[in-house]
């Protein structure tokens, strides 16, 4: 997966226990969130809640690679604003791809507390955390 385990210990996230009622899980009981990944949840067959926020998996890889080879190409270095994800795998990704670190958000984050990663057909592969 293009999410790096471990940059800025979101592997402890992964261990975090979900209650039901988060927005867009289909739980009824407690779920780890490492284990999203496995439960075979298809967001266009509607085994999610609506609205949900995905991420595609395929895109994010295009991007993180488009932005470090742009990077390079003009010699200039890159901090992304935190505020526009506040997701702190996605941190990582980008550090992971040639960011030299992520400007502070100033803002309140008052969307969703997760985005289902998904592939190209919307089979949910796991969860990125979207907090400060």
């Amino acid at each position: 997966m293009i999410l790096p385990h471990g940059a800025l210990s979101p592997s402890s996230l992964e261990e975090q226990w979900l209650q039901p009622g988060i927005k867009g899980l289909p739980i009824s009981a407690p779920l780890r969130q490492g284990a999203i990944g496995v439960q075979g949840w298809n967001v266009l067959r509607g085994d999610t809640g609506f609205p949900v926020g995905v991420l595609k998996l395929r895109a994010l890889e295009h991007n993180l690679a488009w932005m470090r080879d742009f990077c390079a190409r003009h010699g200039v270095l890159l901090a992304p604003h935190g505020k526009t994800t506040m997701c702190p795998q996605l941190f990582g990704a980008q550090l992971a791809h040639g960011a030299w670190g992520i400007s502070h958000p100033c803002a309140t984050f008052d969307r969703w507390p997760l985005l289902l990663a998904v592939d190209d057909d919307y089979l949910v592969r796991g969860a990125c955390n979207t907090f400060f």
